[in-house]
């Protein structure tokens, strides 16, 4: 079966990492407030700081491989969150357990602890102002698109060279979300597994 991220990227076979983009929703309980996981860590600029474990019901995770969290941080099932353990320089530090309200793990919560060398070399990406009362600083990136309006991203050789298994980057973008990206053979360990995962593709280019 050809995969999600192949039908759309014909020369994904160049790319050489890929940003974590799954598509399949993963909702909290109805009665679970955000501010029952996450708090602001400024009110000026609404920077959300997460403090407990993220809370879903199993029948919210079943069937889903990996998915996008109503907090809009990422995760994966149990089963690829011991697969990616056993098979990669992947710890339990890289995800934080999502569990039902009765305590039992249901999915994983994508944590990576490694922090990529800025983007800014070989794309184009834009710096917005600092938060005057916290300091913080959210960037913009301009998109690479195809004809058919899928996104796609530039690395140059350091940063590559830099890369780990699973990685967050140093620019942190709309509300103050990072991208998080997997290595080569990450991507097609998962894909060959579970095709219908997306990713969005990073090509090498070099520094001008």
């Amino acid at each position: 079966m050809t995969n999600v991220t192949e039908k759309r990227f014909p020369n994904v076979k160049d790319a050489v990492a890929f940003e974590v983009a799954f598509a399949p929703f993963v909702y909290s309980y109805g009665n679970v407030g955000w501010d029952e996981y996450e708090r602001y860590a400024c009110t000026r600029c609404n920077y959300m700081e997460q403090f407990a474990d993220f809370l879903a019901p199993k029948s919210e995770c079943r069937k889903k491989d990996g998915a996008i969290l109503q907090s809009y941080e990422y995760g994966v099932s149990i089963e690829i969150h011991d697969l990616l353990i056993e098979n990669f320089d992947i710890t339990e530090e890289d995800f934080r357990p999502i569990r039902n309200k009765a305590g039992d793990i249901v999915f994983f919560q994508i944590t990576p602890q490694h922090i990529m060398l800025p983007l800014s070399d070989v794309n184009r990406v834009r710096k917005l102002k600092p938060c005057k009362k916290c300091g913080s600083v959210e960037y913009r990136i301009k998109d690479n698109k195809t004809k058919e309006d899928w996104e796609y991203y530039y690395i140059s050789r350091e940063t590559l060279d830099d890369l780990h298994d699973i990685n967050r980057t140093y620019e942190e973008f709309e509300m103050h979300r990072p991208m998080y990206l997997v290595s080569r053979r990450v991507y097609d360990f998962l894909t060959e597994r579970y095709p219908r995962m997306a990713f969005a593709p990073f090509f090498l280019k070099e520094k001008e």
